[in-house]
């Protein structure tokens, strides 16, 4: 008998002491998702600010996307739907100048950028709290904007199917 008291006792206080770890995570978890994403843009809006570094080590910024129609690719790594996105987004960008073509690979490592985005974009590594994703609010993945000369959106979607066709200048 004293050792089924013992017992109850026992899973009576590891069931407070996971209530309470428990009670402590969900805090934890409201705290840091206090501020909410900002709104995605839509069509006509202008890109935010934000500043990156390339895989091959360019600082990129919204005012290089400027000048001329730009296309921006947001992808993420054993995402099924942004690897079936990626071989026709490459195709998209290779009618474009390289140099008007940004991927980023968010969460990703440099393995991620396969050669193929390499030969066709400037391709940067992101975590989702970087300003090159809060730039187009691209929150979700695949994510792919087309942008007009002066950095504004003119296609959004999320994959290029959606975007029109264009050529470079």
């Amino acid at each position: 008998m004293p050792y089924l008291t013992a017992a109850v006792v026992l899973l009576a206080v590891l069931g407070m002491l996971n209530l309470l770890l428990t009670l402590a995570i969900v805090r934890r978890l409201r705290t840091m998702n206090q501020q909410p994403p900002p709104e995605p843009l839509i069509q006509g809006n202008a890109i935010r600010p934000f500043t990156t570094k390339t895989i091959d080590g360019q600082i990129v910024s919204e005012r290089d996307l400027r000048g001329g129609r730009s296309l921006v690719g947001y992808f993420s790594p054993g995402c099924p739907p942004c690897e079936a996105a990626r071989p026709r987004f490459v195709a998209y960008a290779a009618g474009l100048d390289r140099e008007r073509v940004l991927a980023v690979i968010v969460d990703g490592t440099a393995e991620d950028a396969t050669d193929d985005l390499a030969a066709v974009a400037r391709v940067a590594r992101a975590s989702e709290r970087d300003s090159v994703v809060e730039a187009l609010s691209a929150y979700g993945y695949p994510a792919v904007f087309l942008l007009d000369e002066d950095g504004r959106v003119l296609a959004a979607d999320t994959t290029v199917d959606g975007l029109p066709l264009v050529t470079a200048r």
